[in-house]
């Protein structure tokens, strides 16, 4: 008999169904997927719940009137002993929050939340395996479940203060101090910068240190979303917009009010798109597409592009008129490789989040790995690096990451460099050593990053799509759309 306890989410954004179900496996839950509160309560006729994970916001049914329909409806009057947890981009402070809150619900969490802690307050709420876990008899678990969530929402907001902005290098310390500036202003920002240089990071810091804080950061990446759904997803639909059976949908304008819409990627948008936003800039209205009836958002845009935004300006990429208003304040993240002197500083920061993450001992990176590190060019810059230091903690047994402790890719490049150095090459070869082992690397990381796509490859890198095609067969690189082989 399967004794695994099941998980109903309530939520309209597949996203968090996605990810939340990867974790639910990860921890041994069944997750079941529902995306309106009608669907909710289907599912909670057929089956038998654990417990339910339920947003405030969604189309047909949304989180409040399930849940007071829970409450009032004696038909279900069987289902009022499950645990509900409420995911809202609203605080506490909010009517209908409080609202929930009196009407007895376990907890909520504010998005954005860590799903990791997620799943430790599930954890702890099916451990405790008690009828006092019943929300409307007895509130008396209540308590440290809501100090579990104030720890939790701290933590976030802790990760996005700005001592957590980390780099000695004279050009991120300038960029650090526009950053505390640019968060006391309700301007739009552009930030540029390669894939992996912590883009969406900084705008989520500037969010974090507004006045907006308190409302939603929605993320729009146009690198993950085909074109011809992005209008959709922006302005959201009503029942029957695009055929009978099509269910209303709440679109990333509305979600974003009074709070920060972040786009990724914003050089991918279609012109059409452009021009939609240039209106709600101006006019700080959209119409949802099946209806006739403006709504009004009130948003601040940040967005990110890894590439040239000036030259998409004047390749006619990017509207101009739509250019001057995201970028009212701009600026360009570094790659790491161009402030190689923060390496040790930013692995240190990540080995201590880690192992405060997994309850482990300090560990430490010795001077011998350090060197390694710094003599490594990082094609996929600061998320590379972190990715590394978060799978050095899992993987450790000791205090101590020496230099074999190390991907063979950074001891080669390590090697290679000591090799050039402590050799007498004319200078001419040595150079031209250094730079193809540069260049394969760089190409390889790039046909990842782009899926194999060669016109994206020639975009990213600059160059026209002949001398891509040039590069992969002198380096012997083999391009196919996701994978790439080498």
């Amino acid at each position: 008999m399967d004794d695994k306890k099941t998980i109903l989410l309530i939520d309209d954004e597949t996203d968090i169904h996605t990810i939340c179900k990867k974790y639910a496996d990860t921890h041994g839950y069944h997750l079941v997927s529902a995306f309106n509160g009608e669907e909710g309560f289907n599912f909670l006729n057929m089956m038998n719940v654990d417990l339910i994970l339920l947003d405030c916001y969604m189309p047909v049914m949304n989180g409040f009137s399930f849940y007071k329909e829970l409450i009032d409806n004696k038909s279900y009057a069987k289902f009022r002993h499950i645990p509900v947890i409420v995911l809202t981009v609203i605080g506490n402070g909010n009517d209908k929050m409080q609202e929930l809150l009196s009407l007895g619900v376990t907890l909520y969490l504010q998005k954005p939340f860590g799903f990791k802690e997620l799943m430790n307050i599930i954890s702890n709420i099916f451990m405790k395996d008690d009828p006092s876990l019943n929300p409307l008899r007895d509130k008396s678990d209540n308590n440290n479940l809501l100090e579990e969530n104030t720890k939790l929402r701290s933590q976030i907001q802790e990760l996005f203060q700005f001592e957590n902005l980390i780099g000695i290098t004279g050009k991120m310390r300038k960029i650090f101090t526009k950053i505390k500036d640019f968060s006391r202003t309700d301007h739009n920002i552009l930030i540029s910068g390669e894939i992996g240089t912590g883009k969406e990071f900084l705008a989520r810091t500037i969010h974090a240190n507004s006045a907006r804080k308190n409302n939603a950061f929605v993320v729009l990446d146009c690198k993950n979303i085909p074109a011809t759904i992005v209008e959709s997803e922006l302005k959201g639909y009503n029942n029957g917009a695009f055929t009978e059976n099509t269910q209303a949908k709440i679109g990333l304008l509305k979600k974003a009010n009074h709070g920060t819409l972040f786009i990724n990627e914003v050089c991918e948008l279609d012109i059409k798109i452009q021009q939609l936003l240039v209106d709600v800039l101006k006019n700080r209205k959209f119409t949802p597409m099946g209806s006739s009836i403006a709504e009004k958002t009130d948003i601040r845009l940040i967005c990110a592009t890894t590439y040239d935004p000036e030259k998409e300006m004047m390749n006619n990429r990017l509207k101009e008129d739509f250019y001057y208003r995201i970028s009212v304040i701009s600026f360009k993240i570094p790659a790491l490789r161009e402030r190689i002197e923060d390496v040790p500083y930013l692995a240190d920061h990540f080995l201590r989040r880690y192992c405060n993450l997994n309850q482990l001992g300090r560990i430490k990176l010795t001077s011998k790995a350090v060197a390694c590190m710094k003599n490594y060019y990082w094609p996929g810059n600061i998320d590379e690096l972190q990715t590394l230091m978060e799978r050095l903690v899992s993987q450790s047994d000791k205090s101590h990451i020496r230099i074999s402790d190390l991907p063979s890719e950074l001891r080669e490049s390590h090697q290679i460099r000591s090799d050039i150095l402590s050799s007498n090459l004319p200078l001419k070869q040595a150079r031209k050593k250094w730079i193809e082992r540069f260049e394969r690397n760089y190409l390889i990381n790039l046909l990842t990053s782009c899926n194999g796509n060669i016109s994206k490859v020639a975009r990213t890198a600059q160059v026209n799509r002949m001398t891509i095609y040039r590069m992969l067969n002198y380096y012997n690189i083999k391009s196919k759309k996701n994978p790439v082989e080498f």
